[in-house]
């Protein structure tokens, strides 16, 4: 068995570095009666790999697990520390403790997430310092996560440590982390020669670039396949990223974008390497709008295979309530002229899909309160001769249909509701209805 000094090693290090166990999830039961050491003794430890595996999402459990065995408490630990969080204290608790950590904590952890301040001169002396004695120790790190309130110096600062110009593939910048300009942003991606993976989410810049052209002398990593750049509209959305990435086209093999402007989605055109597409955009009733021709934007991704439209929702009211819509709330623009330029974007589709993945609001009769841009009305009739009559959906694996968790309805309800409603399917395609998570 293990020794008691040993979770307490846990605990510390998980109220450190990893976020709480929620209380909710843990339970009480009585412990059941151990295996005979006859029948366990032939039992081959990948069986227990694989059990423990099953469980890596249960902390609760892999905490538990720890407790069995030596050889449990190693595979354990890969599950339980394979994402970890420096903040300022978990890297105190970890440069305190250096050769325990090195032995049960750093040599499992697979993506490091830094969270940490250090404003003062003084405090990012001491964080540098503490940053050269762990960092290195983490022999099986793959990719970093940058959070708030870590800031592109701090970015450096690893990036010098761990030598990660080379091999690192895989970055994330995540909400909040601020920098000083777009070009600030360039520069600190390119560090990463290897990138294969990079990830965006809100992003802030104190110097806005707005429609100004983008910067294109900052090499783009040469490796980049999988690009996820979320934002909202403004000058410093999602469209800056993508003007900039436009230069290495050619590897890009998955993109994961939103929230754009349908003005900029000319854009998808110059990744003709795509293979999957999660697309969000917004539709208003401005003019601007009105002018936008939709009907070529994906025609030259000819490699496309999977198609995700996160947004906007299609909504369909519910066929047991007459639409009751204020005159106020009558857009200026007619929802069939947005339902039109919807389709436009699927009929753009030039080779064969093997998913489309469409997101449903399925509304009762009053409007809804929020949304982004504007909702066009599900037209099952359009929807249902793309379907049959289009070479790139002819032979779908997988038509998945989620419905927008707010809706008032029952699951049961809405499925039921978005399975009438499509025909258009080949009878080998299947169809799929869940909930979208909020």
């Amino acid at each position: 068995m293990l020794e008691v000094a040993t979770c307490q090693e846990y605990s510390e290090a998980l109220s450190n570095g990893y976020v709480p166990l929620d209380a909710s999830a843990q339970k009480t039961e009585k412990p059941s009666e151990p295996l005979p050491s006859s029948l366990t003794s032939r039992i081959p430890h990948e069986m227990f790999d694989t059990i423990i595996a099953f469980e890596s999402a249960d902390r609760g459990a892999l905490e538990t697990f720890t407790l069995v065995s030596h050889a449990w408490d190693a595979s354990s630990r890969h599950h339980l520390f394979s994402h970890f969080v420096i903040s300022k204290d978990s890297l105190s608790f970890l440069a305190n403790h250096l050769e325990t950590a090195q032995k049960r904590i750093l040599t499992s952890i697979r993506t490091v997430e830094l969270a940490c301040a250090g404003d003062s001169p003084t405090e990012f002396e001491e964080k540098t310092v503490h940053l050269e004695k762990v960092l290195p120790k983490m022999v099986n790190l793959r990719s970093l996560i940058v959070s708030w309130p870590s800031t592109p110096a701090d970015v450096a600062l690893t990036v010098r440590i761990l030598k990660a110009e080379a091999w690192m593939k895989a970055v994330s910048f995540s909400d909040e982390v601020c920098f000083s300009s777009f070009r600030i942003f360039q520069d600190t991606v390119a560090k990463f020669a290897a990138l294969e993976v990079l990830e965006v989410t809100s992003p802030s810049y104190l110097t806005e670039s707005g429609d100004a052209p983008v910067q294109n002398d900052v090499p783009v990593p040469k490796n980049l396949r999988q690009v996820i750049a979320w934002d909202g509209p403004g000058p410093e959305g999602a469209i800056d990223i993508l003007r900039w990435i436009a230069a290495a086209a050619g590897t890009i093999q998955s993109l994961d974008v939103g929230l754009l402007e349908c003005r900029h989605l000319g854009i998808l055109s110059k990744f003709i390497f795509l293979e999957h597409l999660s697309l969000a955009f917004m539709q208003t009733e401005d003019s601007s709008f009105a002018a936008t021709n939709l009907g070529g934007v994906l025609s030259a991704c000819k490699m496309l295979k999977t198609l995700e439209i996160n947004s906007p929702k299609i909504y369909v009211t519910h066929p047991d309530h007459n639409p009751v819509i204020p005159p106020e709330t009558t857009p200026s623009l007619s929802n069939s002229t947005h339902f039109s330029s919807y389709m436009d974007l699927l009929s753009s589709v030039s080779s064969q899909l093997s998913v489309l993945n469409v997101k449903l609001s399925i509304r009762s009769p009053e409007p809804p309160l929020y949304t982004f841009g504007i909702e066009p009305e599900m037209n099952w009739g359009m929807f249902n001769n793309l379907l049959r009559t289009s070479r790139s959906y002819a032979k779908l694996d997988e038509l998945q249909i989620e419905v927008h968790g707010r809706s008032p309805f029952p699951d049961a309800e809405c499925s039921r509701i978005a399975r009438e409603g499509v025909e258009g399917l080949w009878p080998g395609a299947r169809l799929t209805v869940t909930r979208c998570k909020l």
